[in-house]
Protein backbone atom coordinates (compact mmCIF):
# COMPACT_ATOMS: atom_id res chain seq x y z
CA UNK A 1 0.00 0.00 0.00
CA UNK A 2 1.09 3.42 -0.72
CA UNK A 3 1.61 5.96 1.56
CA UNK A 4 0.45 9.42 1.05
CA UNK A 5 3.01 12.26 0.31
CA UNK A 6 3.16 14.21 3.52
CA UNK A 7 1.55 18.03 2.97
CA UNK A 8 4.24 20.73 3.13
CA UNK A 9 4.05 24.44 3.13
CA UNK A 10 4.66 25.81 -0.63
CA UNK A 11 8.07 27.51 0.96
CA UNK A 12 9.42 24.17 1.46
CA UNK A 13 8.15 22.49 -1.85
CA UNK A 14 11.01 23.55 -4.14
CA UNK A 15 8.95 22.62 -7.03
CA UNK A 16 6.19 24.61 -5.84
CA UNK A 17 8.81 27.11 -4.91
CA UNK A 18 10.81 27.00 -8.07
CA UNK A 19 7.00 27.49 -9.97
CA UNK A 20 6.08 30.78 -7.62
CA UNK A 21 9.72 32.67 -7.87
CA UNK A 22 10.16 31.62 -11.76
CA UNK A 23 11.98 34.51 -13.81
CA UNK A 24 11.87 37.26 -10.68
CA UNK A 25 15.93 36.45 -10.06
CA UNK A 26 16.63 37.48 -13.54
CA UNK A 27 14.95 40.85 -13.63
CA UNK A 28 15.52 41.84 -9.94
CA UNK A 29 18.58 39.98 -9.22
CA UNK A 30 19.01 41.85 -5.89
CA UNK A 31 15.78 39.98 -4.78
CA UNK A 32 16.29 38.72 -0.99
CA UNK A 33 13.94 36.18 0.48
CA UNK A 34 13.31 35.13 4.27
CA UNK A 35 11.49 33.15 6.62
CA UNK A 36 10.12 34.07 9.79
CA UNK A 37 9.01 31.73 12.24
CA UNK A 38 8.29 27.73 11.50
CA UNK A 39 6.23 25.64 9.38
CA UNK A 40 2.76 26.33 8.62
CA UNK A 41 2.70 29.60 10.16
CA UNK A 42 5.92 31.00 8.76
CA UNK A 43 5.72 34.31 7.33
CA UNK A 44 8.23 34.61 3.81
CA UNK A 45 8.99 37.92 3.11
CA UNK A 46 10.85 39.25 -0.06
CA UNK A 47 12.53 42.57 -0.40
CA UNK A 48 13.52 44.64 -3.74
CA UNK A 49 13.88 47.50 -5.45
CA UNK A 50 11.91 48.40 -8.16
CA UNK A 51 12.04 51.49 -10.68
CA UNK A 52 8.72 53.01 -10.93
CA UNK A 53 7.53 52.87 -14.64
CA UNK A 54 7.34 56.35 -16.07
CA UNK A 55 9.66 58.47 -13.19
CA UNK A 56 12.39 58.56 -11.99
CA UNK A 57 11.78 56.81 -8.78
CA UNK A 58 13.36 53.81 -7.05
CA UNK A 59 11.18 52.14 -4.37
CA UNK A 60 12.14 49.51 -1.78
CA UNK A 61 9.39 47.08 -1.40
CA UNK A 62 8.96 44.42 1.24
CA UNK A 63 5.97 41.64 -0.04
CA UNK A 64 5.10 39.65 2.96
CA UNK A 65 3.47 35.79 2.18
CA UNK A 66 1.60 32.86 4.52
CA UNK A 67 3.43 29.62 4.18
CA UNK A 68 0.44 27.82 3.71
CA UNK A 69 -0.33 25.53 0.85
CA UNK A 70 0.00 27.89 -1.63
CA UNK A 71 1.10 31.34 -1.23
CA UNK A 72 -1.00 34.14 0.56
CA UNK A 73 -0.59 37.39 0.23
CA UNK A 74 -0.19 39.13 3.51
CA UNK A 75 0.77 42.46 2.71
CA UNK A 76 3.11 44.88 0.19
CA UNK A 77 4.73 48.07 1.98
CA UNK A 78 7.19 50.54 0.28
CA UNK A 79 9.43 52.92 1.33
CA UNK A 80 8.96 56.81 -0.51
CA UNK A 81 6.00 59.08 -0.48
CA UNK A 82 2.80 58.03 1.52
CA UNK A 83 0.83 59.94 -0.07
CA UNK A 84 -1.85 57.95 -1.57
CA UNK A 85 -6.06 57.46 -1.59
CA UNK A 86 -5.01 53.41 -1.64
CA UNK A 87 -2.84 52.57 1.38
CA UNK A 88 -3.62 50.93 4.60
CA UNK A 89 -1.68 53.08 7.42
CA UNK A 90 1.14 54.71 6.03
CA UNK A 91 3.01 51.94 4.07
CA UNK A 92 0.88 49.00 3.28
CA UNK A 93 -0.23 48.99 -0.53
CA UNK A 94 -3.94 48.92 -1.33
CA UNK A 95 -3.69 46.70 -4.14
CA UNK A 96 -7.75 45.67 -3.96
CA UNK A 97 -10.66 44.80 -2.21
CA UNK A 98 -10.43 41.75 0.23
CA UNK A 99 -13.74 40.78 -1.90
CA UNK A 100 -13.05 41.60 -5.28
CA UNK A 101 -13.82 38.62 -7.53
CA UNK A 102 -10.86 35.98 -8.36
CA UNK A 103 -9.98 37.86 -11.95
CA UNK A 104 -9.79 41.54 -9.96
CA UNK A 105 -7.22 39.66 -7.94
CA UNK A 106 -3.93 38.83 -7.30
CA UNK A 107 -3.14 34.69 -7.16
CA UNK A 108 -0.40 32.88 -6.36
CA UNK A 109 -0.72 30.84 -9.68
CA UNK A 110 0.11 34.15 -11.06
CA UNK A 111 3.24 33.49 -9.69
CA UNK A 112 5.92 36.34 -7.61
CA UNK A 113 6.69 37.76 -10.79
CA UNK A 114 3.32 39.16 -11.57
CA UNK A 115 2.72 40.50 -8.51
CA UNK A 116 5.89 42.65 -8.48
CA UNK A 117 4.53 43.69 -11.57
CA UNK A 118 0.94 45.12 -10.30
CA UNK A 119 3.10 46.55 -7.26
CA UNK A 120 4.82 48.71 -9.84
CA UNK A 121 1.47 49.64 -11.93
CA UNK A 122 0.00 50.37 -8.49
CA UNK A 123 3.52 52.93 -7.53
CA UNK A 124 2.97 54.26 -11.11
CA UNK A 125 -0.59 55.30 -10.41
CA UNK A 126 0.60 56.92 -7.09
CA UNK A 127 2.67 59.10 -8.55
CA UNK A 128 0.64 60.06 -11.50
CA UNK A 129 -2.30 60.54 -9.04
CA UNK A 130 0.04 62.78 -6.79
CA UNK A 131 1.19 65.18 -10.44
CA UNK A 132 -1.92 66.08 -10.95
CA UNK A 133 -3.07 67.13 -8.42
CA UNK A 134 -3.50 64.40 -5.28
CA UNK A 135 -6.42 65.39 -2.65
CA UNK A 136 -6.77 68.53 -5.27
CA UNK A 137 -8.39 66.12 -7.67
CA UNK A 138 -5.70 63.92 -8.95
CA UNK A 139 -6.30 61.36 -11.42
CA UNK A 140 -5.74 57.80 -10.25
CA UNK A 141 -5.00 56.02 -13.81
CA UNK A 142 -6.78 53.08 -13.25
CA UNK A 143 -9.81 50.93 -11.90
CA UNK A 144 -10.69 51.78 -8.29
CA UNK A 145 -12.77 50.62 -5.72
CA UNK A 146 -14.50 52.48 -2.42
CA UNK A 147 -12.58 52.61 0.36
CA UNK A 148 -13.71 52.27 3.94
CA UNK A 149 -16.16 50.44 6.16
CA UNK A 150 -18.47 48.40 3.96
CA UNK A 151 -21.75 50.10 6.09
CA UNK A 152 -20.26 53.21 5.00
CA UNK A 153 -20.32 52.09 1.46
CA UNK A 154 -23.70 50.60 1.34
CA UNK A 155 -25.42 53.88 2.43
Amino acid sequence: MARRAKRTPWYHDFRKRLRFEAGVRKEFAEIRDRKIGKGWRAEIVYDLTVDVPEYMERRKVTIRLSNFADPTLKSVTVDGSTESPHRRGKTDLCLWRWDAPPERQWTSAEGLLALIQYVRIHLFREAYWRETGGYDGGVWAGDEAPHGDAKDEAA
